[in-house]
């Protein structure tokens, strides 16, 4: 089911958080797993609109949870699909992707749930690197730890909406970390970087939004990593 989160944004949980905005056009953030699909097209209807109208889908890392759903996304949209231009191969191939070092108890339950296994190979149409600004104004962030090529989106709705994927998770109260990790020390000074960038809201690839105050919020989070 999708939950509303602010003016033309709705979240689905499709195991990975999906997220279907109205931004010049519809652009859906993330494909979740691949049994899950249905959730994405209902929540794309459940903002009155229908797949056809996607124009984007923006890609933050190849884990299964977030791309799992893209190649059948991807067909029925016939969306624009950008992804991280060093794992763009690995999401074209459907490869396994690289182990995961875990941290505590959410890091057992999240290794789990998701897999390094291939999966079904999906189409990436543009590769996209951190500093890249889109020409629909989202400024793309690069945050490697999480996987090496993790990028997060910047889109300047909502004076400024920030989508971690897996670079941050709100789970425990407050945002974090990752509790898996192919880097455990590139995640956490990806994390405190994010504090370096304008935003009120935060879409995470785990958890709950943050509906006001994220850069603030995201810094205060973000402290027990500083050096």
């Amino acid at each position: 089911m999708a939950k509303k989160v602010a003016d033309g944004v709705w979240q689905v949980v499709a195991l990975g958080n999906v997220f279907i905005v109205e931004h010049d056009g519809l652009v859906v953030i993330d494909a979740g797993v691949g049994n899950k699909t249905d959730k994405v097209f209902a929540g794309i209807e459940a903002s009155g609109h229908v797949p056809t109208d996607v124009r984007a889908i923006y890609v933050t890392h190849y884990h299964n949870d977030h791309v799992g759903g893209l190649a059948e996304l991807e067909k029925a949209t016939q969306a624009t699909v950008f992804a991280p231009a060093s794992e763009a191969g690995t999401i074209r191939s459907g490869a396994a992707t690289p182990p995961k070092q875990k941290r505590g108890l959410l890091g057992e339950v999240f290794v789990r749930l998701g897999s390094t296994a291939a999966q079904d190979p999906a189409p990436v149409h543009e590769e996209v690197n951190g500093g890249t600004a889109l020409p629909d104004g989202t400024k793309v962030i690069s945050t490697p730890g999480h996987t090496a090529g993790h990028v997060a989106y910047l889109l300047p709705i909502h004076n400024g909406f920030l989508f971690t994927g897996d670079a941050a998770v709100n789970l425990l109260l407050k945002p974090d970390i990752t509790p898996i990790n192919e880097n455990f020390a590139g995640a956490e000074q990806s994390f405190v970087a994010l504090g370096n960038h304008r935003y009120e809201m935060v879409g995470f690839g785990h958890g709950r939004p943050i509906t006001s105050g994220g850069t603030a919020k995201m810094t205060a989070a973000a402290r027990k990593y500083r050096r």
